[in-house]
């Protein structure tokens, strides 16, 4: 499991001097954003449609979208466990 600390990292930080003041979203955020567009733009076509191309019941609608919303969360905890494990790029 990730760190609190790790996950609740600001996207975008603003520093002064060695102090880091954030407002905003996290970075599990912005790379939850960031997979959930991709998800979207893949499973348009079946927004109004089921796999079999059968017209999907509003339940179903629902529970797709909230099965992408989840998947866009899993992908961003990915990311961020896989960047705890790079070793830091020399500047």
């Amino acid at each position: 499991m990730m760190s609190a600390t790790f996950t609740d990292r600001p996207a975008f930080p603003v520093t002064a001097g060695h102090e880091v003041y954030s407002i905003g979203m996290t970075l599990r955020d912005w790379f939850a954003g960031m997979a959930l567009q991709a998800l979207i733009a893949k499973s348009k076509f079946m927004d109004s449609k089921g796999v079999n191309g059968e017209p999907m019941t509003a339940e179903d609608m629902a529970q797709f979208r909230f099965d992408i919303a989840a998947s866009s969360l899993a992908y961003a905890d990915a990311m961020i466990y896989q960047s705890q494990k790079q070793e830091p790029h020399d500047a």
